[in-house]
């Protein structure tokens, strides 16, 4: 399975020779750890609550001129400073094309100066040229976190305050033996698949192994509900990992649970019950059973069958292993 959006993001740039635009090509990571749609909403909500309007449209009176830093092409190159120079006839990012093209220029330079902390944004008097410098001495990520606690006096800064979720912990919240499994790096190294996250592997990137086959053409439904789970604050990763697992069952077996609550979740525990020890727990399991007892699904009687039933099947399979 992939948690990540997969989609097409070459642009083609136009480079100004005789009235001819083209902007720079990038080359990015073809798998990312988030959605797109996603980050720009999240920009666009920022820039808003900042007074700074996204939406407004004020393109560019004239070819841009931009310098801008690039990798070394080799290891002999390392400590080189390399730039590039470039024009661009739209409000874009030379850095990344994560946004596509802005609207205006105050949202490009808000983009620049928020996303690419690293390189200094210098314009000339009548914005016709930018530099894109990249910055002497590199952040140091644990400085700026502890930096947060006493910020500068800025007038963005008193407005927003933004907590890192690289800062959580990714090991698992529930301890012994009513917590999962799973230790982290969650993933094997000799797996295939891998983690993106900023914060490293998580509890339910476990889920990034099973298939979309079942969901035929509405796999993209079950990936983007997903993303949205993971993405929810103040809940545990088991017990998100309860409700993704939930929510592929349900999707293909509505019908069966309707007909009977009991003997469709018993078939979901029968399912799921080694994926729910792996990487959720008992305690998250039960967690869940006790939401459909509240719902009006099941009895409690039901709720410590289904429990019972559980320690069952992870019984026999710690006798035969």
């Amino acid at each position: 399975m992939s948690l990540y959006d997969t989609g097409d993001r070459s642009r083609t740039h136009d480079i100004v020779d005789n009235d001819i635009a083209e902007e720079p090509t990038h080359t990015t990571h073809p798998r990312l750890p988030f959605l797109r749609r996603n980050v720009r909403e999240g920009f666009k909500h920022r820039c808003k609550m900042l007074g700074v309007d996204p939406n407004k449209t004020s393109p560019p009176t004239h070819p841009i001129s931009v310098t801008y830093p690039c990798l070394p092409s080799n290891t002999e190159e390392q400590g080189v400073p390399t730039t590039n120079k470039t024009a661009v006839r739209s409000w874009s990012c030379v850095m990344c094309d994560l946004h596509g093209v802005f609207n205006n220029r105050t949202v490009l330079h808000k983009h620049l100066s928020w996303d690419h902390p690293e390189i200094d944004v210098k314009w000339n008097t009548d914005y016709s040229e930018l530099l894109l410098l990249k910055r002497d001495a590199p952040i140091n990520l644990a400085t700026a976190r502890s930096v947060s606690v006493a910020p500068p006096v800025i007038e963005e800064d008193k407005k927003l305050k933004f907590t890192s979720s690289t800062e959580r912990r990714p090991t698992p919240s529930v301890a012994g033996n009513f917590g999962p499994t799973a230790r982290h790096p969650y993933i094997p190294e000799s797996s295939d698949i891998y983690s993106c996250r900023p914060g490293g592997p998580r509890l339910y990137d476990i889920l990034s192994a099973l298939p979309l086959e079942p969901f035929g053409v509405l796999s993209w439904v079950v990936v983007d509900r997903e993303e949205e789970l993971f993405e929810l604050d103040d809940v545990l990763d088991e017990d998100k990992v309860m409700l993704a697992l939930w929510y592929r069952w349900i999707f293909l077996n509505r019908n069966k649970f309707i007909a009977s609550y009991f003997n469709g979740a018993k078939a979901f525990v029968t399912e799921n019950w080694k994926l729910i020890r792996q990487a959720a727990g008992v305690a998250a399991l039960r967690t869940w059973l006790l939401v459909l007892c509240v719902n009006n699904f099941l009895l409690p009687l039901e709720v410590v069958s289904l429990m019972q039933y559980y320690q069952n099947l992870a019984a026999t399979e710690n006798a035969s292993g």
